[in-house]
């Protein structure tokens, strides 16, 4: 699998790291041979990545306007509250030509900066790191990961506890 990476280079102070992207419900067609195919169509749209959340999500907008099938529901639990909301499967295209593969979602309220939220289903399948230069934070994202990013010279021992 060849590499593929992105940058977003951001003002100085940030409480959000964003970027574009691009998602698209998943469709199976049947092709003239019969055989079925996934088709899609993908819409271009704002996303906010986020560490702190397990999964990925798109917005109830975004969902509405890409006409997906709901294929179920969840339990969801943020900061704020717990609450049951559908699940779809999309695809999603990040910067960089990065594909992620057909992914469920949950379907949520998000904020209108952006109707999509990626989560540590995306994120713990490449390298990403945040970091600030020139008086300007950026973040980066690669995928598949490509080695360790490690800005300490310490290395875990054999009891050394893992989070």
């Amino acid at each position: 699998m060849a590499v593929k990476a992105f940058t977003v280079w951001c003002g100085p102070q940030v409480n959000e790291l964003k970027s574009a992207c691009a998602v698209a419900p998943t469709v199976e067609v049947v092709s003239a041979a019969g055989s079925g195919a996934a088709e899609t169509l993908f819409r271009s749209t704002d996303a906010i990545w986020d560490t702190g959340a397990t999964h990925s999500v798109i917005s109830e907008r975004l969902a509405v306007r890409l006409n997906v099938s709901r294929t179920g529901k969840i339990r969801a639990v943020n900061a704020n509250a717990t609450h049951h909301c559908d699940t779809c499967f999309v695809n999603i295209r990040l910067p960089g030509e990065i594909e992620c593969p057909p992914l469920k979602v949950s379907i949520q309220v998000l904020q209108e900066t952006y109707d999509v939220l990626i989560g540590m289903d995306i994120i713990g399948k490449g390298d990403f790191a945040v970091s600030h230069h020139e008086g300007r934070m950026l973040f980066s994202f690669r995928k598949p990961p490509g080695g360790c990013l490690d800005f300490s010279s310490h290395r875990p021992d054999e009891g050394d506890a893992i989070a």
